[in-house]
């Protein structure tokens, strides 16, 4: 309606009482006008071939969205494991060069750079069980120790979670090995989630054994002593709002190796603070990754093969090529300049 049209309507409709019809508001205000929060990072869809794709489908919790849910994005903010709905307005202001996390409470940096292909790779091949794999069964972070034939049990049976989804590099006959020798192997999987939420991972391995969220190493066991294998290690992890890396390796000495990892979630965040909640959740059914899962395929991550990335940079393997990213986080800044406390 041009600026003549509407004066013209008004007086028409003051003679005759019938109304006139203005066009539907429009901006940023107007209901369902498309406008979102910020990504912190913008990640494409793995093709179907792709090692994380696919295990992720099945799960069956509606905590977050993206790579690891499986389905429709939560309809309210009680769907979205106990995640507050997203600020209308910033409530972080973040230093030059940073953007507000989704959660509003830290800052985020987001680099990307090539990652290199150091020319060979090796093939996934299931591990030879032993008796010794997570004898000890599953050890929670604060120290709670559970045995069972899911977890394992000192009963010199072959049982447990390393012997289940154990794997290492295969040899020239199709059969786990021994090599490589003094170099970690491994995985990683890309969590793109539209909430915050809790996830747990479980690893062990023979001889050593690494974890990382977004570069930075949350557990690991290089003593080179048993008890890398004798336990199936649990792990929480807090996991923002966006893209993030799990980054899961293993570490053979000598003589036989084995390396297993999983990912169960994702659980409402904040929900599992002591041992016994994370015991009581039902991590057999919220897998979304597992090493089990990755035979005949390749280990994406090494130090002299697979691809490699700079000291503090995460193996990306969201979009179609293998890139590396860091992920580099601040505290909020208070009006005057300084830090929150």
């Amino acid at each position: 309606m041009n600026a003549l049209t509407y004066p013209l309507c008004f007086l028409l409709a003051f003679a005759l009482s019938v109304g006139c019809n203005r066009a539907a508001p429009t901006g940023p205000g107007a209901p369902n006008d498309g406008t979102t929060e910020p990504l912190d990072f913008t990640s494409v869809a793995r093709d179907g071939g792709s090692p994380n794709s696919g295990a992720d489908a099945g799960a069956a919790n509606a905590y977050a969205t993206g790579n690891d849910a499986g389905q429709a994005a939560p309809e309210s903010p009680s769907d979205a494991g106990g995640a507050e709905a997203p600020p209308t307005e910033p409530t972080c202001a973040c230093p030059e060069g940073f953007q507000p996390s989704f959660s509003q409470e830290t800052c985020r940096r987001i680099t990307t750079v090539d990652a290199t292909y150091e020319g060979a790779e090796y093939t996934v091949c299931e591990a030879s069980p032993n008796w010794a794999y997570g004898k000890y069964g599953a050890k929670y972070p604060g120290g709670t120790n559970v045995r069972s034939e899911y977890w394992g049990d000192d009963n010199y049976e072959e049982d447990g979670r390393l012997n289940e989804v154990g794997i290492w590099a295969c040899t020239n006959n199709g059969t786990a090995g021994q090599q490589p020798l003094r170099e970690w192997i491994g995985f990683t999987h890309c969590l793109d989630l539209e909430s915050k939420s809790d996830y747990l991972v479980g690893i062990a391995g023979d001889n050593r054994v690494r974890l990382k969220l977004n570069g930075e190493v949350i557990f690991e066991d290089v003593s080179a002593q048993t008890s890398a294998f004798n336990y199936w290690w649990i792990q929480l992890l807090d996991v923002d709002r966006g893209v993030n890396f799990i980054e899961m390796e293993g570490y053979n000495d000598h003589g036989v190796a084995s390396f297993g990892a999983e990912i169960s979630g994702p659980f409402p965040p904040g929900s599992l603070p002591t041992d016994q909640h994370m015991i009581d959740a039902d991590y057999a059914s919220n897998i979304v990754f597992s090493t089990g899962e990755m035979v005949g395929q390749s280990f994406t991550l090494g130090e002299d093969s697979g691809w490699t990335c700079p000291d503090g940079y995460s193996l990306n393997l969201c979009g179609v090529d293998p890139a590396c990213t860091l992920v580099e986080t601040a505290e909020c800044l208070v009006p005057d300049g300084g830090l929150q406390q």
